[in-house]
């Protein structure tokens, strides 16, 4: 073991039972050993069994559920046998789990966080966000409260036209109902629209920036990517397909970006939908770190499929070169984190 680093193996004693092991009253387990075990569990899966136990196992498990680190998102993918029910794919375990999720049939999935979607449904101007593993459903304002009319050159433009390019959340609304849901409405222009539990109606935000691409909550904080940039024009570099990528690190004292090489043990996960970044060190066995995971719109220059599915590619930041990922047909992923109860 290297020095200073933490030892992580635990000695549990129980005393000898005549009668065998069934007879050992697992719900009087000291609460501080069942903490330290709890500590010890990286996978989610671990900690489901390990909730299952007893009514006092479980009680710690759900205590302790914000020590479970961030697991390796899921990829829902399309179902094979009808157009209501999903697939889960695991990176972890290499296996496929279906759902029946007839909500995401037809419809347009403008966000993924903390273990929730965010849909929208552009026949009934409706938007909610769904857990996929509970099929728990928050509805939210409908599109119609984004914009109003009136304010417009064109409200029937604005109608027909508007909608969610994405959406995130500030936190898990089965652990808190203080929450935010932060979108980039596509009217106009694009604005950035928030809602919180409670509100009848979206707020838009008017900023100097708009319009914008991309947004990101990190540390209390939220993030807008704005698009008024320096354009790439294709002059000199047709920008049809992905070669590489730079890191940049954000310098929020100076208000300045910092050219990266590494983002060491971290694995990044993108998507239009979500992006997400975890420790590799937790899952060594089927994870690659200093890597990005993505599903590009031209990934089939690098692997395309006979039956018209892609892959997802792995760009390896230390060699620059990228590395055939598990096949999916679909057009792009949708990452999920699995979320404890």
């Amino acid at each position: 073991m290297a020095s200073g680093s933490k030892a992580t193996n635990l000695l549990v004693c129980c005393d000898s039972v005549d009668n065998g092991s069934d007879n050992i009253d697992w719900s009087k387990f000291p609460k501080d050993l069942l903490e330290e075990i709890v500590f010890r569990l990286v996978r989610l899966s671990d900690h489901i069994n390990f909730a299952s136990v007893c009514t006092s196992w479980r009680s710690v498990a759900v205590e302790n559920r914000s020590r479970i680190p961030r697991q390796i998102p899921l990829v829902i993918i399309p179902g094979k046998f009808n157009k209501e029910t999903r697939a889960f794919f695991s990176l972890y375990s290499g296996k496929t789990y279906g759902a029946h999720l007839p909500e995401l049939h037809r419809n347009w999935c403008c966000g993924s966080s903390e273990g929730w979607l965010v849909i929208e449904d552009d026949y009934r101007e409706e938007i909610f966000l769904l857990n996929p593993f509970s099929r728990a459903k928050i509805q939210l304002p409908s599109l119609s409260t984004f914009s109003d009319p009136q304010d417009s050159a064109d409200p029937e433009r604005l109608r027909k036209f508007q909608f969610v390019m994405k959406a995130i959340l500030s936190s898990n609304p089965d652990t808190t109902s203080n929450y935010v849901v932060m979108a980039i409405m596509v009217c106009e222009e694009e604005n950035l629209s928030f809602w919180r539990p409670g509100n009848k109606r979206w707020k838009t935000l008017t900023t100097r920036w708009d319009p914008y691409e991309d947004i990101i909550y990190h540390n209390g904080l939220f993030y807008a990517l704005s698009n008024q940039g320096p354009k790439v024009d294709g002059s000199l570099l047709q920008p049809y397909k992905t070669v590489e990528f730079q890191g940049y690190k954000l310098d929020r004292m100076n208000r300045r970006w910092m050219k990266i090489k590494s983002i060491g043990d971290q694995m990044l996960f993108l998507s239009d939908n979500c992006s997400m970044s975890l420790s590799s060190r937790y899952f060594p066995e089927c994870s690659r770190g200093d890597s990005i995971y993505f599903n590009d719109d031209y990934s089939q220059r690098y692997f395309h499929n006979t039956f018209g599915c892609r892959d997802t590619v792995v760009f390896d930041l230390a060699d620059k070169s990228f590395y055939k990922g598990p096949p999916f047909c679909s057009n792009t992923i949708i990452w999920v984190t699995p979320q404890p109860w």
